[in-house]
């Protein structure tokens, strides 16, 4: 829902090695690897380990797509300011996750 509304991100005295948006486009690229999970639920208050297969997930490569989502990102993308001595950004997030699902296209190999 917040892709459709268009919201916007803050990058608080962070950089873009830590938006998890990008993990939507992980999710959206064609052919994602994918992983097996482990966590324990609770239906019914009685713990049990669940394991379900879904997008294998990596932030290793977030700061340089986010350098690169920087470098050419339209305007109102994303808006750079300090607040206090924290370098910030808002950045929108429907921009952020377009540009990401091609970018992750283009430079992680499919299945990887």
């Amino acid at each position: 829902r917040l892709y459709e509304a268009d919201a916007g991100i803050l990058l608080l005295g962070t950089g873009f090695d830590t938006c998890t948006a990008f993990h939507l486009g992980e999710y959206r690229r064609p052919g994602p690897p994918l992983r097996r999970y482990r966590c324990v639920v609770a239906p019914r208050g009685v713990r049990q380990w669940w394991e379900y297969e879904d997008v294998a997930l990596d932030d290793g490569d977030f700061a340089a797509l986010g350098a690169a989502f920087e470098e050419s990102a339209g305007p109102g993308d994303v808006t750079t300011a300090p607040i206090g001595s924290a370098p910030c950004r808002r950045v929108r997030l429907r921009a952020a996750v377009d540009f990401a699902t091609e970018w992750l296209t283009d430079h992680r190999q499919s299945g990887s």
